[in-house]
């Protein structure tokens, strides 16, 4: 009958389970890892070729036709010599093989290469199931002595597989004398189906540990070069339709040669140790030995030295034995007389424990812990871990020792149970030796297991076995249960001692070493400090109680013993507290003196707020705020983010209002869920004093397939693995789907906690799921007060108001008399403190009423300036900050007083700035000055009548301090959207900055003697950027412009050409000023032509170009002197403290000044300050060339105005170039641009002296005038001027004199032009414009210009003749004597061609 199970094809291999396959060839390579080193016939060499294939000529039958599964015995006509052993005979197996010794093969022996049988080699060509095709297995003999072959040989030969697989194979084995090789020669092989079928090809020797083989199992492949050596001794070739020997294909195994020498040195190899006690284990040789002749000699011990107990043990490479004591191993290898001795080995005993395994291991152990010990395992039935070392040292009678197992793919109904051999007798048996068990696992999880060692325990090392199954089985030793795994592992009994130790904590504020302290019992010499309470070495041993640990970041729990040179306490738990150090940071870290008052603020410190710990909203796609932990879930049963509406929650939609977090074990039937949804990191609860969980849920309650359980746990070790405390359990439904409901949970339990962390988990088999969202961990922090030092110069508000004296305050603010170092102190709950400081540098000087503290007044402007007494300044000062504590100070006339940062003046103390000092700010845009200032500004001589346009330096200045005794309805401001003045009755209306207003002088002054106003501001100094909304528009219509009056806001002067040229304005702003000049009424009292005549009351005008004046100049306008005159002064780029001004906006946007625009000094050009200036203009840096004309009568009448060629103008009409005409005197001189009339006109640069400037002129009273250069700078130092006067064909150069001429009332902007080249001019024809009458004083003056005068006669308005004057023959008649009357008088010239002209005059 054919064993077909036998012969594996490779489908019957894949019809057992995959796992089961890998475990039986595991085992087996484990077990036979030894033999295969250690072999003969592993030891030779195989080569193949393709030969010839030759049947024998002459044979003997050895299997007649028909047969099968046979076995016979055939000589061999030489000594053949296999595996080191000579044979005459040998065994044919019908099955494709031969074999040696004295023990044949069994009939249906399929496998001879993994078979286990005793014969003592065999040589396989077709290993396998085989039988004949009406064909005989022969053998002979080829070849003469000593070269003969021995073959047997097989014809054609088929397969059988379940029947006979069509296909014969022919194929030999031949020995070769002599040489000892074996040789497979295979012949015409034609197998005929696709059926795989296995053969085993190759060698084995004494046992089938020792074997040299070939593998094949690849469809479609020729052996011939296709096959490599096996590494299993079940390894097989395929054949099949495509998968054969080719014909001549040949495979040889060479023998290895005869040894020689000593044999190499070796160590001693032992297949376990320790061994159980009687058990067999297999020693064997680390060197392989090759060549025949080597002999081996086993021999045992009882010492290294061999000289106990010595005992020859067997022969062989490899020695099988067992023992019940330790004993040492040892081989002789020997070779041609040679000896080499292993190196012995000590093979120790051990006590073996009973056996037992789990058969289904669905639930397993995956983790245990004790103390530093930490073992992580996958799913097995069951494992030996004592190989990993004791995992705590446990002391006898009282001490206990915790281990922590986890388990996985837990079930409700499982239990652990520990077991331990007190008596380490090699059972778990005895009293006492159920340690701890059952503890309820009810789920995957981390559960904690005491162990109390008894105190008749055995010292030494003692093993302890953790079960884990379902339905709890206290059994030890149950040799197979279901569900479930057992680990065995190795604990530590130590001496029991009655020695005793105490010990004190330490702490350490952030990161660091902390000093431990311990008081042992009398007669301790050393202290023992460990890591952990049961398990580990000593991290430090001290002479002395005092231990430093390594630095820490988080809080550590140290054991400490006292040992007394007999025994060691029990260890001793102390705590090395790490607290949060509080962040202790000043802000600014460093500071100056000069900066003023400093704002120094703590952080760190806080006064019990409610901080939000942790926070997850699932608004990612991943959170990186919490992880997943798995303790054995179905395919689906996880959490994940969901967005709402969801759409994958199999079970419902649900919908937080946003994206949350869900797990769902409803969507597989298997839908088995112990999933936690779990804070990636811990944090840190020390220094509060309450914490709360909060959190919305929606958790659907069906415990269809129990469990159904919604846990929130806590952890506090820092180990996720660790012991987790439920802290709620929830096993009905929460929420709805559309409405989660919204949990707070107090957490004040775990504050001081270094690692606390919180996590969900859904424990359940198949039901719904659990969706949370918003959860959140807050506290309320311990307050952290901070304290300061030294408290001089520090304030608790920023006004300087009330001292800092001591306590807790976060912010303060420093304003020391000198450099000053601030140390802030900040302290937590736990007590600790942090620094850090803030340094103000700088240096200060003080003056103390007689002199300065460094010696000299402060100049350089680096200093603090501190008055502590009275002064008068005698020249300009500097610092960065000034500070007045007490006296009075008085900056004295054109003294400036320069300041770079804060003005600070105690309430009792004075600050005085008399008329024309100044007091300048460089830095800031935002006015932090505290404290009052006195600021004078003289007016011009004024009389009652008179106003004066002001501008406040101060802020909180009314109109009405300014001039208590001006008239109540003599107070005004412009309202530049109505265009017109606005009344402030009796002043009653604060100044605002930059604003101007006008104020007639006081009521008590006279109407006819001016004398000086002296006007005194009072309030904080302006600084820092200041604006003024400003209304205008960009029309070239006169009629349209929109004016408004504005003025200098700070205590010093303004350069107007860096606040016309300023960003902002040049948007808001035409580029020209015109300032207030007019001292009095028109009056009867002034001489003139007319009635009432007028002096110098006027606008001033500047722009970049220049500034014109409203008043005469000197005489020499090439070598300007002081002038006399109040109002002589042509504006300049310097506008003093106090003005107001009138300017043109161009759009509604605010002006703006800037303490860049503030200059020192220059603080005397107030347009009503009686002292007198240099008529000269200062320059902006920009190329000016230019000139002033002055126009003016002899009774006073004056007008001027500017023509200058200005780098940066063009000829047309510039902002800040060209100045409009604005109000005018009753004459009035200007130049014409574009139809404009320009009090000031700038034009291109280069100069061209073709170039031709109109000039305009207007006059409300006829007579003589003059037109003169006032002054000159730039190319017109040596450049001509002329005037041309059109009427009279004249061309005059003005810097030889004025040009003088008359004129009568009216317009006239044809007549007069400004030139550069004297150039000829023609006959002029004759124009009866140049004819002029006018009255002067009681006579009637009649001026023909260039035509002579024949007659005039003069009428009343009735008809009358007054006067008859002929043959005058002149250009200029002067009629006296005529009647006094009020009337109006017809003047008629005629000319010496008879030209005739009549005009009217009021005489």
């Amino acid at each position: 009958m054919k064993n077909n199970y036998k012969n594996l094809s490779n489908d019957e291999f894949g019809s057992i389970p995959r796992a089961k396959i890998l475990q039986l060839i595991l085992m087996l390579f484990v077990s036979l890892t030894a033999y295969e080193s250690f072999g003969q016939v592993s030891a030779y060499t195989f080569s193949q070729s393709s030969g010839t294939y030759t049947s024998l000529p002459t044979s003997t039958v050895v299997h007649a036709s028909g047969w099968d599964d046979n076995v016979a015995s055939v000589t061999i006509p030489f000594t053949f010599t296999f595996n080191g052993t000579g044979y005459t005979s040998c065994s044919v197996n019908s099955n494709g093989y031969v074999t040696f010794g004295g023990t044949a093969s069994g009939t249906t022996d399929y496998n001879p290469i993994s078979q286990g049988n005793a014969y003592s080699g065999a040589v396989s060509a077709l290993g396998g199931d085989l039988t004949s095709n009406s064909s005989t297995i022969v053998y002979g003999t080829t070849g003469s002595s000593p070269n003969r072959v021995f073959v047997v040989q097989w014809n054609n030969t088929r397969r059988y597989s379940a029947g006979i697989i069509n296909g014969d194979f022919n194929f030999q084995i031949r020995l070769y004398e002599t040489t000892n090789v074996v040789e497979m020669r295979y012949g015409n092989c034609t197998p005929a189906t696709n059926t795989n079928f296995n053969v085993q090809v190759g060698l084995r020797g004494a046992t089938n540990g020792d074997f040299n083989n070939r593998l094949l199992q690849t469809n479609g492949l020729d052996w011939y070069n296709n096959t490599t050596a096996g590494t299993l001794n079940t390894h097989a070739c395929r054949t099949r339709n495509n998968t054969y020997p080719s014909l001549g294909t040949t495979f040889t195994w060479t023998p290895p040669p005869v040894c020689s020498g000593a044999p190499a040195a070796s160590t001693t190899v032992s297949s376990a140790n320790p061994v159980c006690s009687g058990a067999n284990f297999t020693l064997s040789l680390g060197t392989t030995y090759t060549g025949t002749g080597i002999t081996y000699q086993w021999q045992s011990a009882d010492n290294a030295s061999f000289t106990t107990g010595l005992t020859n043990l067997g022969t062989s490479s490899t020695q099988i034995v067992s023992q019940t004591s330790n004993k040492y191993y040892r081989a002789r290898i020997t070779c041609s007389g040679n000896t080499t001795i292993s190196t012995p080995l000590l093979v120790s005993t051990t006590l073996c424990y009973c056996p037992t395994i789990s058969t289904s291991n669905n639930e397993y152990i995956s983790r245990v812990v004790s103390g530093g010990f930490s073992n992580t395992s996958t799913q097995s039935n069951y494992a030996n871990y004592t190989g990993l070392g004791s995992i705590a040292s446990v002391m006898q009678g009282t001490a206990t020792s915790t281990i922590r197992v986890t388990t996985a793919n837990g079930h409700v109904n499982d239990g652990i149970y520990l077991f331990a051999d007190w008596n380490q007798d090699g059972d778990f048996g005895d009293t006492g030796e159920v340690v701890t068990g059952p503890i309820a696992a009810s789920g995957s999880g981390t559960y904690t297991l005491t162990v109390t060692v008894p105190a008749g325990a055995t010292l030494g090392t003692t093993r302890i076995r953790i079960k884990l199954s379902r339905n709890a089985n206290n059994n030890p030793c149950q040799a197979t249960f279901a569900n479930g795994e057992v680990e065995d592992y190795l604990i530590t009994v130590i001496q029991s001692c009655s020695h005793t130790v105490t010990a004190t904590p330490g702490r350490s504020c952030g990161p660091g070493t902390v000093t431990l302290t311990a008081i042992g019992g009398t007669g301790t010499t050393e202290y023992r400090w460990y890591e952990y309470i049961s398990s580990g070495s000593p991290v430090a041993v001290t002479p002395t109680g005092s231990f430093v640990t390594p630095s820490l970041s988080v809080t550590k729990t140290y054991y400490v013993t006292a040992y007394n040179g007999v025994c060691e306490s029990p260890r001793f738990p102390v705590n090395a507290f790490v607290y949060p150090a509080p962040s202790s940071s000043v802000t600014p870290a460093a500071a100056s003196l000069c900066d003023g008052v400093i704002e120094l603020v703590a952080t760190g410190s806080n006064s019990g707020t409610t901080d939000t710990l942790f926070y997850e909203d699932f608004e990612v796609s991943t959170s990186t705020l919490m992880m997943l932990q798995d303790y054995g879930s179905s395919t689906y049963g996880y959490w994940y983010i969901e967005e709402s509406p969801s759409e994958y929650v199999s079970y419902e939609t649900v919908n937080s209002g946003s994206s949350f977090g869900a797990i769902d074990s409803n969507y597989d039937n298997n839908g088995f869920s112990n999933n936690a949804l779990t804070m990636s990191a811990a944090i840190n609860t020390y220094n509060y004093t309450s914490l709360a969980l909060s959190f919305r849920q929606y958790y659907r309650y069906y415990n269809f397939d129990a469990p159904d359980r919604a846990i929130i746990e806590v952890n506090t070790d820092g180990d996720l693995d660790g012991v987790w405390t439920a802290i709620q359990t929830y096993t009905s439904t929460q929420g709805t789907a559309t409405n989660f409901a919204t949990v707070n949970i107090n957490l004040s339990a775990y504050i001081n906690q270094p690692n606390l962390r919180v996590r969900f988990r859904y424990y359940s088999g198949w039901n719904y799921g659990w969706n949370v969202d918003d959860i959140r961990i807050t506290g309320t922090s311990v307050p952290s007060p901070v304290a300061w030092t030294p408290i001089a110069g520090l304030y608790t508000d920023s006004a300087l108001t009330i001292p800092y004296t001591g306590g807790n305050i976060a912010t303060v603010y420093a304003y020391p008399d000198a450099a000053q170092t601030y140390t802030a102190t900040v302290t937590n709950g736990s007590g600790c403190q942090a620094t850090d400081t803030a340094v103000i540098s700088g240096s200060s000087n003080i003056w103390n009423g007689t002199s300065w503290s460094s010696g000299t007044a402060p100049v350089a402007g680096t200093e603090k300036i501190i008055f502590n007494g009275n002064y008068s300044s005698t020249g300009d000062i500097s610092g960065c900050l000034l500070q007045v504590n007490s006296g009075n100070v008085v900056i004295n006339a054109d003294n400036t007083v320069t300041v770079a940062n804060q003005v600070r003046i105690n309430p009792a103390a004075t600050f005085t700035l008399e008329d024309t000092a100044s007091l300048l700010q460089t830095a800031g845009t935002t006015n932090t000055n505290i404290g009052i200032i006195r600021s004078k500004r003289r007016t011009q001589p004024v009389k009652r009548l008179d106003f004066t346009y002001w501008s406040s330096p101060v802020a909180g200045q009314t109109l009405y301090n300014l001039s208590p005794a001006t008239m109540a309805d003599k107070y005004y401001s412009w309202n530049p959207v109505s265009q017109a003045w606005v009344t402030h009755m009796n002043g009653n209306v604060t100044m605002t900055d930059a604003k101007g207003y006008i104020v007639r002088a006081p009521q008590s002054f006279s109407t006819t003697s001016a004398v000086q106003y002296e006007a005194i501001f009072q309030g904080v100094p302006n600084n820092g950027d200041i604006s003024i909304p400003v209304y205008g528009n960009t029309s070239t219509l006169p009629a349209d412009y929109k004016w408004n009056l504005i003025g200098n806001p700070y205590p010093s002067a303004v350069d107007l050409d860096e606040f016309l040229s300023y960003a902002n304005n040049v948007a808001a702003l035409d580029g020209t000023i015109y300032l207030w000049t007019h001292n009095s009424a028109p009056s009867n009292a002034v001489p003139g032509d007319q009635t009432y005549n007028y002096t110098a009351n006027d606008y001033a005008t500047y722009n970049l170009s220049g500034g014109v004046a409203t008043s005469p100049a000197t005489p020499d306008p090439l070598n300007p002197e002081i002038s006399d005159n109040f109002n002589g002064a042509i504006p300049t780029k310097h506008l003093a403290s106090g003005q107001a001004f009138f300017v043109r906006g161009l759009g509604n946007l605010p002006a703006r000044f800037t303490n860049d625009m503030r200059i020192q000094d220059e603080n005397n050009r107030f347009f009503r300050n009686m002292n007198p200036v240099k008529r000269n203009a200062a320059n902006s840096g920009i190329e000016k060339n230019r000139f002033w004309l002055n126009l003016r009568n002899n009774q006073g009448a004056f007008n001027q105005t500017l023509v200058g060629y200005i780098e940066g103008a063009t000829n047309g009409l510039d902002r800040g170039f060209d100045g409009s005409l604005f109000g005018g005197n009753h004459v009035t001189i200007y130049s014409i641009n574009d139809s404009q009339k320009l009090a000031i006109q700038g034009r291109a640069l280069p100069f061209d002296n073709s170039d031709v400037v109109n000039l305009g002129i207007k006059t409300t009273i006829a007579g003589a005038f003059t037109i003169s250069l006032d002054m000159l700078d730039g190319l017109f130092v040596n450049q001509d001027i002329y005037l041309k006067d059109n009427l009279q064909n004249a061309i005059h150069n003005l810097k030889s004199g004025p040009y003088s001429f008359t004129t009568g009332i009216g317009t006239f902007e044809n007549r007069f032009q400004i030139v550069y080249r004297n150039e000829a001019l023609g006959i002029p024809e004759f124009n009866p414009e140049s004819i002029v009458i006018y009255k002067k004083d009681k006579d009637v003056v009649v001026t023909s210009g260039t035509a002579t005068i024949e007659g005039v006669k003069v009428f009343d308005i009735q008809g009358r003749l007054l006067f008859d004057g002929q043959k005058i023959n002149a250009s200029e008649k002067v009629i006296k004597s005529l009647p006094p009357t009020d009337q109006v008088l017809i003047v008629q010239v005629v000319t010496t061609v008879g030209i005739r002209i009549s005009r009217k005059i009021l005489y």
